[in-house]
């Protein structure tokens, strides 16, 4: 896919958004940081994936491309894995340093902090090629989209309606790779992007 420059823009204002999430602007006045936090800026990493998706393009139909594509972003995250490492081992979980081992070795599956995206668009990717290899119909893989990211919603809003769940049930809704992952998020929504460039949802 060639450069647009509207998506280039749309990227940087997009992550924008990314850092307001993470670091709460106007605290001064609640309701308004809230629902930049929590609201506006919450459809940035979803417009990411979508973004990736369209650029695409031929990645997943040859095993060739998208293994080269996978192997490319396997070395960027490699990297910054181990960039993030140390603090993390140190700082990250203080409990005990036995749960510190344990939330790192769980963390080379989903990503240190925001490197969970990586791991998303890795995953995401390699699901949208094992689907078409497959030889589905593109109905049939938007339709599984649809479902898988219908399921990642129903587990996010449980946390609204069952904040006080305990045992297993309460972990599984408090924990962001639950819902948050390459099957519930990632997929899903490169798809989207995906089909959007090849004009089968609308044109693009």
């Amino acid at each position: 896919m060639e450069r647009n420059i509207t998506l280039d823009y749309t990227k940087l204002i997009l992550s924008f958004l990314v850092v307001a999430i993470h670091n709460p602007i106007l605290t001064e006045l609640p309701f308004v940081s809230n629902l930049i936090s929590n609201g506006i800026a919450r459809i940035a990493v979803p417009c990411f994936f979508v973004i990736n998706g369209l650029y695409l393009g031929k990645v997943v139909e040859t095993p060739l491309s998208v293994k080269k594509y996978l192997k490319k972003l396997f070395k960027f995250y490699l990297v910054w894995m181990l960039i993030y490492s140390p603090p993390f081992y140190l700082f990250g979980f203080k409990d005990t340093i036995e749960k510190s081992i344990v939330l790192n070795i769980v963390s080379v599956f989903f990503g240190y902090w925001h490197l969970w995206y990586i791991i998303g668009l890795m995953g995401g990717v390699w699901l949208l090629y094992v689907f078409k290899q497959r030889k589905l119909k593109d109905q049939n893989i938007i339709i599984i989209a649809v479902l898988f990211f219908l399921i990642g919603w129903a587990l996010q809003q449980a946390r609204l309606f069952l904040p006080e769940a305990t045992g297993n049930l309460g972990s599984l809704i408090r924990a962001n790779f639950y819902s948050r992952n390459f099957i519930f998020m990632g997929f899903p929504l490169i798809t989207v992007g995906y089909y959007l460039k090849k004009g089968f949802l609308i044109p693009f």
